[in-house]
């Protein structure tokens, strides 16, 4: 049974090379697939309202499982991971105190645009023993001291995404319920460029009534491949992992010039970066028409991502569970 003496008593015991126990709620199956590549074992808490994990977006790796609330007692926490200091906080925080268990929160989205700063505020002033975002733009959105927290940006598996080839003549993009959030995700910009008729688009994604999201990983990754270019309309999202993703797999991309994207984009170079849809269409027919302007751009922007997608996971979760929980001692 876990039990605050046994959380102590495992810590005191625990090697360097021991997998550590990580509880956390279901919030990106992205991020979460990221930390399970450090070798420990991640528990997503199976909570009413959330949904269970999405393996048309990843295939659950072996060291990660669903736990029902029954079942927490029968595990020892080294840590808990908190994604979504929104929805997830209370319920996580209640654990940390209960199990004598340090929290991580992660923060790798924004706050949305209908929140006020006095909402924000409240949200930042939720106490983690150790904080994560995933770019400075992300921190200052919540209000947060970049000295505060450990900057670590997104990552995929670039052993995975690799391999673009191209040639399907299509514009691809992947946006879950792209048109039902047009606040952050742009969808009036492709509805625009797609207005132009001057390419065939290929939406992907969850977006019902619009697009489907691809079956599995394995189809994600040829449909990356096969893109002749891909475009993201993001408005206020931080960079996306689609974004990465399509990179990652080296194919050219065309994007908006919007929060933390700026810092990865260098607009000719490892793709194109604009906010006026005419130069979207622009760039968009240029890489059309020019298979070795789009293989040079897409190989730039593997180069770019393979580079970035290195963040030391093991040192944040190592650091955390070092301290003593703040919740237990404010």
């Amino acid at each position: 049974m876990a039990t605050v003496f046994g959380t102590i008593l495992q810590g005191i015991n625990r090697q360097s090379d021991d997998k550590l126990n990580i509880l956390t709620i279901n919030d990106s199956e992205k991020l979460q697939s990221e930390l399970c590549r450090t070798g420990h074992n991640l528990y997503i808490l199976k909570v009413k309202g959330v949904r269970s994990w999405n393996t048309g977006i990843r295939n659950m790796p072996d060291n990660c499982k669903e736990i029902d609330q029954e079942q927490l007692n029968s595990i020892n926490f080294d840590l808990i991971i908190c994604q979504d200091r929104m929805r997830h906080y209370e319920i996580l925080a209640e654990f940390s105190v209960k199990f004598a268990c340090p929290m991580l929160g992660v923060d790798c989205v924004l706050p949305t645009p209908d929140i006020n700063q006095f909402q924000i505020q409240a949200l930042a002033d939720r106490i983690y023993d150790n904080s994560v975002c995933c770019s400075k733009f992300v921190a200052q959105g919540w209000g947060l001291d970049v000295k505060d927290v450990t900057v670590l940006p997104k990552s995929v598996d670039t052993d995975f995404f690799k391999g673009w080839i191209g040639g399907d003549s299509r514009v691809l993009t992947n946006v879950d319920f792209y048109h039902n959030r047009n606040m952050v995700t742009g969808f009036t910009i492709f509805d625009k460029i797609s207005a132009s008729k001057k390419f065939k688009m290929n939406p992907i994604g969850n977006s019902p009534g619009f697009s489907n999201q691809t079956k599995n990983q394995d189809e994600l990754l040829s449909v990356y491949n096969k893109a002749s270019v891909f475009l993201n309309t993001s408005s206020w999202l931080s960079t996306p992992y689609e974004l990465i993703e399509a990179m990652s797999c080296g194919c050219p991309v065309v994007t908006t010039k919007t929060t933390d994207i700026v810092d990865i984009i260098k607009n000719g170079e490892n793709g194109f970066i604009t906010n006026d849809v005419e130069e979207m269409i622009s760039y968009i027919d240029g890489l059309m028409k020019d298979h070795n302007l789009a293989k040079s751009i897409g190989e730039k922007g593997r180069n770019t991502i393979v580079e970035m997608c290195n963040p030391d996971w093991n040192k944040q979760l190592f650091n955390t569970i070092d301290r003593v929980p703040v919740l237990i001692v404010s």
